[in-house]
């Protein structure tokens, strides 16, 4: 399915004082159905574009599986955006985790009350021995802007990447930034990447939403070129993500774990 669609729209330019009618794409928003074992589990709004990498990276992100080893097929097709996953004999699926998410992330209440959800949560804590230097995080914001910018005629989407190293080895786009982390994180998990050595960059604030994926997932470094939420900035310190944020140029600030963080001498 694409993601896009060609609508009409009329462009008036007080500046150059004209006033014409034309036509520009924007982006698609379509309900995908999630089923594991023919259980529905969740409806995302979502980009209908790699459907398999925003299935599995939504369903580990979320702690629902425990990794990609649980499933024994996925099973889509084309022309609809139901997805059906079905697990091996044995796999744990914990649908209610989801549950707790949401409410977590919706929580806005006192700090003790968040912390009181965190800890409800079956929350990783991430141990990676990563180190990556302030440079090489400015060098990957750069190509992800660059990349990025092939993209920005639709001003609609969020993008999300993963770097393994200096190499992009993943980049997505989505209306909604939770699904392209998820579709990100997917490709992550089914290509078998060691998730221990990924810098997850993204180009939407920074929620605990957002930071608690990237720990299921077992990524120790998140980057975005927004600013964080308080919820990020105390799930980061929970699990043990180094979460940097405002990464434009040669300026990032940098939240928890800082020590993966390396100066340039």
């Amino acid at each position: 399915m694409k993601s896009t669609e060609p609508v009409a729209v009329r462009k008036i330019d007080l500046t150059s004082h004209t006033d014409k009618v034309t036509s520009e794409q924007a982006a698609v928003e379509t309900p995908v159905t999630i089923y594991v074992n023919t259980e529905l589990v969740a409806t995302l709004f979502a980009t209908p574009t790699a459907l398999p990498e925003l299935v599995v990276g939504y369903l580990v992100g979320e702690g629902i599986l425990r990794s990609f080893s649980d499933i024994e097929d996925i099973a889509w097709s084309e022309g609809t955006t139901s997805v059906h996953v079905r697990t091996k004999p044995g796999a744990q699926v914990r649908i209610d985790a989801a549950k707790v998410i949401r409410v977590l992330t919706s929580a806005c209440g006192s700090s003790e009350d968040f912390h009181r959800l965190l800890d409800r949560i079956d929350k990783p804590f991430v141990k990676s021995q990563l180190r990556v230097s302030a440079s090489e995080i400015a060098g990957m914001m750069s190509k992800f802007n660059e990349y990025s910018r092939k993209f920005r005629e639709i001003g609609s989407f969020q993008y999300a990447a993963a770097f393994f190293g200096s190499e992009m080895k993943a980049f997505f786009e989505d209306v909604g930034r939770h699904n392209a982390v998820d579709k990100t994180l997917g490709r992550v998990i089914r290509t078998g990447l060691d998730s221990s050595q990924v810098v997850l960059v993204s180009s939407g604030r920074q929620s605990a939403a957002e930071v608690i994926k990237a720990a299921r997932v077992g990524i120790p470094i998140s980057v975005s070129i927004r600013g964080p939420i308080y919820s990020g900035v105390l799930a980061a310190q929970k699990t043990g993500v180094t979460l940097c944020c405002y990464a434009k140029g040669p300026r990032m600030n940098v939240y928890s774990e800082l020590e993966r963080i390396i100066l340039d001498r």
